[in-house]
């Protein structure tokens, strides 16, 4: 009986220790999780099944409790053969955020990777910016290279779809983007990376 005990104990204990996600925002107007169908700001447990309709199929969620947001595809749940954010984390150990507390070489090493874009991408630093201390980018459309600012706030930037609109329309590939730091006080740019890789997924799918 001791034993029968301590297993329901280790399991309820599981089952609370398993994360909640909210949803801030789909390219389709709803999404199965569940069992249930579920909407912007709806909740769900990591280890509760995703059903994909679509492989451009995307929402990005935030943990309720640490407050890390991520981009989810179906696409890449397919490739990890997961049917959980549970086990998608478990098999690609995604990195979704930089550490608050990184430094410049640690963000540069974060940036140069491949990131999806919906809705906007926010990119914690860990550097503090204000109006004399702040991020940019560049990046390649038709032929031109284009500097865009972007928002900087509380050591975030931000970047979004408008961001690459160009005479418009939008790059019809991933984006490879560069990303510079200034500092204004000390009359100097730094490039932060310059292979950081954003593919702009659709707003919306009927």
């Amino acid at each position: 009986m001791t034993r029968l005990l301590i297993v329901i104990l280790c399991a309820a204990l599981g089952f609370c220790a398993r994360a909640d996600y909210r949803i801030l925002f789909l390219n389709t107007p709803d999404i199965e999780i569940g069992g249930k169908t579920l909407k912007v700001n709806d909740t769900f447990k990591d280890g509760a099944p995703i059903k994909w309709t679509s492989g451009r199929q995307a929402m990005k969620v935030v943990d309720t409790k640490t407050r890390e947001k991520m981009v989810l595809l179906a696409d890449d749940f397919s490739k990890a053969n997961a049917s959980s954010l549970e086990v998608y984390l478990a098999r690609t150990k995604a990195e979704s955020g930089a550490s608050a507390t990184a430094p410049m070489s640690s963000l540069a090493s974060y940036l140069n990777k491949h990131f999806y874009l919906l809705g906007s991408l926010e990119i914690e630093t860990g550097v503090p910016t204000d109006d004399r201390h702040y991020f940019f980018i560049s990046y390649s459309h038709s032929g031109h290279e284009i500097t865009k600012a972007v928002p900087n706030d509380n050591g975030t930037f931000t970047i979004t779809p408008g961001i690459f609109f160009f005479n418009g329309r939008l790059p019809e590939n991933d984006v490879r983007v560069k990303v510079y730091y200034c500092d204004k006080n000390a009359d100097k740019v730094t490039t932060v990376c310059d292979n950081m890789r954003i593919e702009i997924l659709p707003k919306k799918i009927e």
